[in-house]
């Protein structure tokens, strides 16, 4: 039993192999079009390209500001407000701050190493495993790792919340691990 597959099934079955071999509408020579397989190599799961910008602001001080936020693009109004208080204590601004959201961008830290080059990591709600680092910190202690000094925090620091008391706590190390870091 001979039979043969119409192309369009063809193309199917070997979307990233197939070679073409004459005109398949008119069939050049014949009216058969001819079909070779070649082999492809395996391609890696493509990084964001170079020019395409996926953070939020100018990181003038190379400093990536890292949050896990499932409902917005970056950052939620709120959390920015507050992170935008502490920037100004810091005598910081948007311009010098690179935000990524690891929720709507898949990043980890050699490509952040690569295309932002941070001296300062400061991550809220993300660990040191969701970023692929080799290693895991507490909340609030400050590692050094490949020049670039990292700092971890819960997402809670970043709320506008202002009456909790365990949160106003937590706001407190932060500052003081900040103060550590940029004095």
């Amino acid at each position: 039993m001979n039979s043969t597959l119409p192309p369009f099934v063809i193309a199917d079955l070997y979307k990233n192999t197939l070679v073409v071999t004459g005109d398949v509408k008119t069939g050049s020579k014949n009216d058969d079009p001819q079909f070779t397989t070649k082999k492809t190599e395996e391609v890696a799961e493509p990084l964001p390209p170079v020019n395409k910008k996926w953070w939020l602001g100018d990181n003038k001080r190379n400093i990536a500001v890292i949050v896990n936020d499932e409902e917005n693009a970056f950052i939620n109004d709120d959390d920015l407000s507050t992170l935008m208080k502490l920037l100004e204590a810091l005598k910081m601004n948007m311009g010098d701050i690179a935000i990524i959201n690891i929720k709507q961008h898949d990043i980890n830290f050699a490509l952040l190493k690569e295309q932002l080059q941070p001296r300062y990591a400061l991550m809220f709600g993300v660990t040191t495993q969701q970023i692929q680092l080799p290693f895991t910190m507490p909340d609030y202690q400050v590692q050094q790792h490949g020049n670039c000094t990292i700092l971890s925090a819960p997402a809670i620091t970043l709320s506008v919340i202002k009456d909790d008391k365990a949160i106003n706590a937590e706001k407190r190390k932060l500052w003081e691990s900040l103060k550590r870091i940029f004095s």
